[in-house]
Parts: structure tokens; sequence; C-alpha cells
């Protein structure tokens, strides 16, 4: 077990008023462990549900304050030092969704654009191939989200531009 650095389990979404709006956030047709690979590239844990070796953390780089998606850069600092570990056994948590939420009222773009930002830094610091061939599938999600986002704003300009940057991947 010394090769794992991390557990986590499933938590579903709720909204302001307790109704589930996702039965899960981790499916369980996913993998049951994340590689340091998977990880390194900002594998998919629900923040909440994390558990982590302490002494992992030795010192954090100096982009982290400035990203809004700064867990992300956890898991990718976390995956140098091991595995995670999908626990299914633990009873799901619950995250509550609501317009008072620092991150849940910022917009649909916001949230992508932030999300390409941190996933090109990560990418940026690391030197593992793999690494960067996950991290580009994600970013490739991304640029096809803003690309569909822009096209409904009628944003031609930016939407072109998304889709440059889409089939650069």
């Amino acid at each position: 077990m010394n090769d794992f650095v991390c557990s986590f389990h499933d938590c579903i979404h709720i909204n302001e008023k307790g109704e589930k709006i996702k039965d899960h956030h981790y499916s369980k047709t996913l993998k049951k462990v994340l590689s340091q690979v998977d990880l390194m590239a900002a594998g998919g844990m629900s923040t909440l549900t994390v558990m982590f070796r302490k002494s992992a953390i030795e010192e954090f780089p100096p982009y982290f304050n400035e990203i809004l998606n700064a867990d992300l850069v956890l898991w990718s600092i976390l995956g140098k030092h091991g595995k995670a570990y999908f626990d299914e056994s633990i009873e799901k948590g619950v995250y509550r969704i609501h317009d008072g939420g620092i991150y849940s009222k910022k917009t649909i773009m916001y949230k992508v654009k932030n999300y390409i930002t941190t996933l090109e830094i990560i990418k940026s610091n690391s030197n593992l191939g793999e690494v960067k061939e996950l991290i580009n599938k994600k970013l490739k999600k991304r640029y096809l989200i803003l690309t569909y986002y822009n096209l409904r704003m009628f944003q031609f300009t930016k939407f072109f531009k998304s889709m440059i940057l889409y089939f650069k991947l």
C-alpha cells in the first residue's frame, strides 16, 4: 500500500432544495486505481472525498495561488508520489451546488477557460509524454465545449480560434 498516495470515494450533487441533480461524480465504470500518470494529468477525483498523505506535499509550485482550479494542481503533485485508490465501500459524500457558491455562480465559459488554463500550466510543467497526452485529450474536450458556446453566442472570431486550438491537439 506504500505506492498509494491518496484515496477517494464518490459523491452526489444536490441543489439548494436538497434535490439530487447528479447521482455520482466518479463513474463506477472508471478505474478503481488511478496511476501516477492519471494523477499527474489532473485525475478526476471529487475534492471533498480525497484523503492524501501529508508527506507527499513538500511545497506548492509558485503558480499554485494564481490559478482557480488548485485541486487539479494538487492531484498533479500527488501523482509524483504515488497512485490513488477509489474506495466504493465508503458512503457517497454530498456536494451542494447553489447560487451563493463562489464557483457555482460562474458561467460555463468562465469555468471552461480556467480549467483550460490550469491544464495548460500543469502540462507545461510536466516532462512526461504520457501526462501531456492525457492532458491533451482533456483539453480537446474543453476546446470543443468552448467552440460550441462561442458559436451559440455568435462570437465567430472566438469560435474559429477555439476550433483551431481544438484541431491543433
